[in-house]
C-alpha cells in the first residue's frame, strides 16, 4: 500500500487542533495565571490595613485618586474603590508588571502579596 503525504494545507488544521489541545491541557495544571502555585487562603493574614492601605498609597495613587496630578481612571483611593477594580488590578499589578508604569515600581514579593490578597478576598 502507497501512502501520500499531505498537503500543506490539510495538515494545518490538524496541527492547530493539537496545539489548542495542547495549550488547554497545560493550563489547567493546577496554577494560578503567572504560573506560581495556587495561594492557600487558609494561612493569609494579608489585610486592607496591614497591607493593601500602603502598597496603593505607595505605587497607585499618585495617578488612580481623586485630585491626583496625574489622575488616570480607576479610582483606588479607598478599600471599596480597590475592591470593587480588583480582578484588573490584579491582572495589572499583582499577576501583570505593566502598573505601575514608573518608578517607584512593587517588587516581585509585593506583586505575590498582592496577588495573595486579592485572591483571598481583600479584606
Amino acid at each position: 500500500m502507497k501512502y501520500r503525504a499531505l498537503s500543506p494545507l490539510c495538515s494545518f488544521p490538524l496541527t492547530l487542533g493539537l496545539l489548542l489541545s495542547l495549550a488547554l491541557t497545560t493550563s489547567a495544571c493546577g496554577a494560578d495565571d503567572d504560573g506560581d502555585e495556587e495561594v492557600d487562603c487558609s494561612t493569609s493574614q494579608l489585610t486592607y490595613e496591614n497591607f493593601g492601605e500602603q502598597f496603593f498609597s505607595n505605587y497607585c495613587t499618585a495617578c488612580h485618586a481623586p485630585g491626583a496630578e496625574t489622575r488616570r481612571s480607576p479610582d483606588l483611593d479607598t478599600l471599596d474603590a480597590v475592591q470593587a477594580q480588583s480582578t484588573q488590578v490584579n491582572r495589572r499589578a499583582g499577576n501583570g508588571t505593566n502598573m505601575p508604569p514608573t518608578d517607584p515600581k512593587p517588587s516581585a514579593a509585593e506583586r505575590a502579596d498582592l496577588d495573595e490578597w486579592i485572591t483571598c478576598g481583600t479584606s
